[in-house]
């Protein structure tokens, strides 16, 4: 095991943010061939899955779009700043009232969510209505990637909502 392994199994948000930072690598398995997004997964700390999820994402437009922003300055923990409070309501609403069951889902292939960064998402179970929760998640981590790319998020979910098919919403 790797020491993000570790951390993720024991649950320790600070020292998996630290090492998502310092570029842990995040595709090595364990033992039982779990990567550090499964075990975070299968220990169920949401925070560290959702932390890893934004960190993947992160280094990925890094390397293929040339964004980059100071690891001084980025965090992988979960947005409180009253800067993005409305556009957090926005997404709530849209995962808790108006998305379908198996929407969230493609507007994450939209957005290049890997099905290993999906299926973390819903190892989570919340009971039958489990999709708004991880809509919720998903939207929010994906917040944060377009925050990070000074992208404007409204046009985001409207081009999407437009793809899915869902132009009333959009509208």
């Amino acid at each position: 095991q790797t020491p993000i392994h570790l951390a993720s199994e024991n649950g320790l948000n600070d020292v998996c943010e630290m090492l998502l930072k310092a570029g842990a690598k995040m595709d090595v398995a364990d033992k039982q061939g779990k990567n550090p997004l499964g075990v975070a997964a299968r220990g169920e700390h949401i925070a560290i899955v959702d932390m890893m999820i934004k960190a993947e994402r992160y280094y990925e437009m890094r390397k293929f779009s040339g964004t980059y922003v100071s690891e001084d300055s980025v965090s992988f923990r979960q947005d409180r700043s009253s800067e993005t409070q409305h556009i957090r309501n926005i997404c709530f609403k849209l995962a808790t009232k108006y998305l379908k069951s198996n929407e969230w889902k493609r507007l994450a292939r939209i957005w290049k969510f890997s099905e290993g960064h999906i299926k973390a998402i819903e190892h989570q179970y919340a009971g039958t209505n489990s999709y708004r929760e991880h809509g919720y998640r998903m939207l929010l981590i994906w917040l944060h990637g377009e925050c990070i790319a000074r992208n404007n998020p409204i046009k985001g979910i409207y081009e999407a909502l437009l793809t899915i098919d869902r132009r009333k919403l959009a509208g």
